[in-house]
């Protein structure tokens, strides 16, 4: 099965979160197969930037960012472009109401 792998679910799997046991098996079933990752080919900069802003709000020792980033960076999911998808993911933030990254 596919599964679309939103930031913050994978921020779970490095930072003491709600859910983080769920999201580390997301992590743990696709490293073995079970399923497949996807996720927009801005998901890199999408966690490198919540973990910079977790350093900044004392979440996280400032300086293990790029440690946390690198832990994740292991397990990377299939990247696909979002630009095709921008014009209709835009669209669809302005009838709802909502972010474009929603």
């Amino acid at each position: 099965m596919n599964y679309i792998l939103d930031a913050s679910s994978a921020l779970k799997w490095v930072l003491p979160e709600l859910l983080a046991d769920k999201a580390r098996q997301l992590r743990d079933d696709y490293r073995n197969a079970v399923h497949t990752l996807l996720a927009p080919d801005m998901f890199p900069a999408e966690v490198a930037h919540a973990l910079a802003r977790a350093e900044r709000r004392n979440i996280i020792p400032t300086g293990d960012a790029a440690t946390l980033l690198a832990d994740l960076m292991t397990t990377v999911p299939q990247f696909y472009s979002y630009r095709p998808l921008l014009p209709r993911a835009l669209a669809i933030a302005s009838q709802m109401r909502i972010g474009v990254y929603d």
